[in-house]
């Protein structure tokens, strides 16, 4: 290539980086913010560092490939947004960032510490899909007003709620949200569907529901594990009886809070409750101002909950106790995760050899 002929490829390039608001480095892809025009993240440009707050136009869409590392600075060079000094990723498009089960895309700070960037914002005409993705150490991992969907993620280390629903529609399944600093999940408005997580080691609340705003507002928790976060495992606040929707069925929930605190605590108009686990190592205290039928009050008997193994024995009490004849909670029972403890249910015949034989804790036969 002559240089004459560099110089206008040189001068296209840089055209381009501003048409689209982006600045680059020789280093890594830095950017901040407007994204006017389609644009996809690969592998190859890893890491993205975000400078400033980046904002993905309306009816512009920004796609994230499998292994992508997003990182944003520990200080808003831009200084605006919702916070000055934390870089917020704001979706007024769409955001689509698809991982992999071992190559997720990963959105992060380049500081460790909790709240060290504020998180993925969906405004109320944005539509952000994150699916094998995790996201750390934002002040909210993903505050939404628009429409977002969750797939398989980890949501962990924010310093507040891990996940924000204050409007729109709202769905995570089979995702991770653990260790957050304070709520794992918050909705105040909107439409949440809340299925087949795993919730856990949060520092408040596992779900905190506080429908007031908007007499469309619903949540619907299934099928989820919600076991050791600080306070209560679930909270649920509805402003009138009717108009606001909360159903909490399928779950396991247990060894949240202390002494004092419940599984389920409903604040105001109780949810519609049925077929969940609840338990804290007696069977008083498990719910307060709730109203649930066929509630199974015992140990759930995880494999290895202290090191986050939630995965249930064959002789749990969570197995087929949900509304069709399934399985409890987020996991359901895996053939090789048997055990010869005398403690729990028993679903198929078992025959004792002759000798002594101890029962450990309650017995369902």
């Amino acid at each position: 290539m002559t240089s004459h002929h560099f110089r206008r490829w040189l001068s296209a390039f840089l055209l381009l980086s501003c048409w689209l608001g982006v600045a680059f480095s020789a280093q890594a892809l830095t950017v901040s913010g407007t994204l006017y025009n389609n644009t996809r993240w690969t592998k190859s440009m890893s890491p993205i560092v975000l400078s400033g707050d980046l904002t993905v136009d309306s009816g512009v869409t920004l796609t994230i490939d499998a292994g992508v590392v997003v990182q944003a600075a520990s200080s808003d060079s831009l200084k605006g947004g919702r916070s000055t000094s934390r870089v917020e990723l704001i979706v007024k498009g769409v955001l689509n960032a698809v991982g992999a089960p071992n190559d997720p895309v990963v959105f992060k700070s380049i500081s460790t510490s909790r709240g060290s960037w504020y998180g993925i914002r969906t405004e109320s005409a944005g539509q952000l899909n994150l699916n094998q993705v995790r996201v750390e150490s934002a002040t909210y991992a993903v505050e939404s007003y628009g429409t977002t969907d969750i797939v398989g993620s980890e949501i962990t280390n924010s310093s507040s709620y891990g996940l924000y629903v204050r409007g729109g529609t709202f769905k995570v399944a089979t995702s991770r949200i653990h260790r957050n600093g304070s709520y794992g999940i918050y909705q105040e408005n909107g439409r949440a569907t809340i299925n087949g997580n795993q919730i856990y080691r949060n520092s408040s609340y596992g779900v905190y529901l506080y429908l007031r705003s908007s007499s469309s507002s619903s949540a619907s928790l299934d099928h989820n594990t919600i076991v050791y976060n600080s306070n209560h495992g679930v909270y649920t606040y509805r402003y009138r009886s009717s108009g606001y929707s909360i159903t909490v069925q399928n779950n396991i929930v247990s060894n949240n809070g202390s002494s004092t605190r419940y599984q389920l605590y409903a604040s105001n108009y109780g949810p519609s409750c049925r077929n969940n686990l609840f338990w804290n190592g007696t069977s008083a205290s498990l719910t307060y101002n709730a109203s649930c039928s066929r509630t199974v009050a015992y140990n759930p008997l995880f494999v290895k909950p202290n090191t986050d193994n939630f995965d249930i024995y064959d002789r749990s009490p969570a197995r087929k106790a949900d509304t069709t004849g399934g399985d409890l909670g987020a996991l359901a029972y895996a053939t090789s995760n048997t055990t010869s403890i005398l403690h729990g249910a028993l679903y198929k015949d078992l025959t004792l050899a002759a000798g002594t034989h101890t029962i450990t804790g309650d017995l369902i036969i």
